[in-house]
């Protein structure tokens, strides 16, 4: 059977492909024909009959793995069988990425922004700012004549005007 190799006449019982290699067809009859699995690719466990794709988030640089590894946090990559380090995108300004192994990166939400690209989190608009809307990569001002009372607001209604003077 695939992934499976009979190097003995008569033999009882075939031997597996160790992991990380493949062999795609049945009736071979030595270890060298078990193939490595290539960069991009990996193989689960013994006797594979192919080698899996790394998926979205991950990429493998070395032949013959068993995993992939992952992207790092503040990174994404959203393809498959990537090959490379270099593969792994940097998440831009007004977006973020908190885990390892991200194929996309979250658009900041209403009220906070990511003024940098790379960020593992966004931050809040401070008093007297607001942002409205997704993906954000700076807070606006309070109007004049208003004030930001609470952080991270999302529109100018959460700006209230300022008390006149008696």
């Amino acid at each position: 059977p695939p992934g499976r190799f009979a190097n003995f006449p008569g033999t009882a019982f075939c031997a597996a492909c160790p992991p990380g290699r493949f062999l795609g067809f049945g009736g071979a009859v030595s270890f060298d024909q078990c193939m490595p699995c290539s960069p991009g690719t990996f193989g689960t466990g013994p006797a594979a009959g192919a080698c899996e794709p790394c998926q979205p988030g991950s990429y493998q640089d070395l032949p013959s793995e068993t995993g992939c590894k992952q992207c790092p946090a503040a990174t994404y990559l959203p393809g498959t069988r990537s090959r490379a380090f270099d593969d792994c995108l940097t998440c831009p300004s007004g977006t973020f990425s908190s885990t390892p192994g991200a194929s996309t990166c979250q658009l900041c939400a209403a009220g906070t922004f990511a003024a940098n690209p790379r960020s593992l989190q966004c931050t809040p608009c401070p008093k007297g700012k607001y942002a409205i809307g997704l993906g954000n990569t700076e807070c606006m001002s309070c109007p004049m004549g208003t004030y930001g009372a609470v952080p991270g607001a999302t529109s100018p209604a959460q700006c209230p005007l300022c008390a006149p003077r008696n």
